[in-house]
């Protein structure tokens, strides 16, 4: 504006006319004249430039890059669109949408759209639109990253109430998020406990139940190799006639009873070992499932008007063979979305017939932990 002035003064006080007016100091009356004309053409010129620079500065949207003019309210309130295209989903808009549902305040409605962009706009693409001034929309595209979800939430939209320890717990949760989905079980867990470490309230629920995922998907790996050692164990067991042909020998020959018996005993020893190595598998099994309960019992508390947290803890409790709780949660899980239940009640059913089994199997007089090492390891659902 500074410069529009002088050099609009500029124009004025170099014209002719004022200069031939500046040459004759004793005509007072065209002098004043003079001045009072160059002074109102000054005036209009410079009225019109600041006109001009904030219509230009308001109205200006550019489209290609994140550099935008944006108002300094910090109440503005605005939409944002998150592109749900096929191309988007593949590059990580369903992250993006997760990202500013969790850092934006209420202000701020997160929806998700497909929405028709550039064929040189990379995915994701985002759209911001203010509710006071539709003048004021932003696209920003290649949004693949919470940070920099955050940086158009502070930066672009002036937000001064994102959490930036709600953006550290995001980053995290996505990480365990995409460890989970290439079956790294371990480094999911990790990073889930580094999110629930920020103590960050709104996002725990959610996180409690993915880490409640992640156990049962840890248990599933180790009843994989439990049944394995299972199959181990029950190929070394001796048969009873193989036994019996060995003391038979070892009675008809004397010399040979020694290194019978010791035969006999590394049979006896190898079972022992495997029978020890199926009790450990089967503790960690049990160890998994126990977690993944106690996350997805939490998780139903701290969101309990989710289903996805009551359909994980009715699958958490299936698995630790508590059935008729089980049924409860997947009941309470159809109340609260009934699309699920039709696959809901083939479930209960499913239970039910399970929990059938295991009264029969109470009453042959098996030890608890046999009876739960028999349960896991068997086909019970054929």
């Amino acid at each position: 504006l500074f410069i529009l002035f002088l050099l609009a003064g500029s124009t004025i006080f170099l014209h002719p006319t004022y200069r031939s007016a500046m040459s004759y100091p004793f005509m007072d009356r065209s002098f004043i004249s003079m001045k009072k004309k160059m002074g109102l053409k000054y005036l209009l010129l410079l009225i019109v430039s600041v006109v001009w620079v904030d219509a230009f500065s308001s109205e200006h949207v550019d489209r290609s890059s994140t550099s935008f003019s944006m108002p300094s309210d910090d109440h503005v309130e605005w939409e944002v669109y998150v592109d749900q295209s096929k191309d988007s989903i593949s590059r990580g808009a369903t992250a993006t949408f997760d990202a500013f549902q969790g850092m934006s305040p209420p202000s701020v409605e997160v929806r998700k759209c497909e929405l028709i962009a550039s064929s040189r706009s990379k995915s994701p693409v985002v759209r911001c639109i203010s509710r006071t001034d539709q003048s004021n929309c932003l696209e920003i595209t290649n949004v693949d990253s919470v940070d920099k979800v955050y940086r158009i939430l502070t930066h672009h939209l002036k937000l001064p109430c994102v959490d930036r320890n709600a953006c550290e717990c995001i980053k995290w949760k996505h990480q365990g998020n995409a460890h989970l989905e290439k079956d790294e079980t371990d480094l999911a867990i990790k990073a889930y406990d580094r999110a629930l470490e920020i103590n960050c309230a709104e996002q725990e629920g959610v996180i409690l139940m993915m880490r409640a995922h992640a156990y049962l998907q840890r248990a599933a790996s180790h009843k994989v190799d439990l049944k394995k050692l299972v199959l181990t164990l029950t190929r070394s067991v001796v048969d009873t006639k193989k036994l019996n042909t060995l003391h038979e020998q070892a009675r008809e020959n004397p010399v040979l009873a020694t290194s019978i018996f010791q035969r006999i005993e590394s049979y006896s020893q190898n079972q022992e070992t495997n029978f020890r190595s199926v009790k450990y598998r089967h503790g960690l099994y049990q160890f998994a499932v126990l977690h993944a309960v106690q996350d997805a019992l939490r998780a139903t508390q701290l969101v309990p008007d989710s289903d996805r947290s009551w359909l994980a803890a009715a699958d958490c409790l299936s698995e630790f063979w508590k059935l008729p709780e089980s049924i409860q949660y997947y009941k309470r899980a159809a109340v609260l979305n009934s699309s699920n239940e039709d696959k809901i009640r083939a479930e209960i059913s499913r239970l039910q017939n399970r929990q059938q089994l295991l009264d029969a199997a109470n009453s042959y007089g098996w030890s608890q932990d046999m009876l739960r090492l028999a349960l896991d390891v068997g086909k019970v659902d054929e």
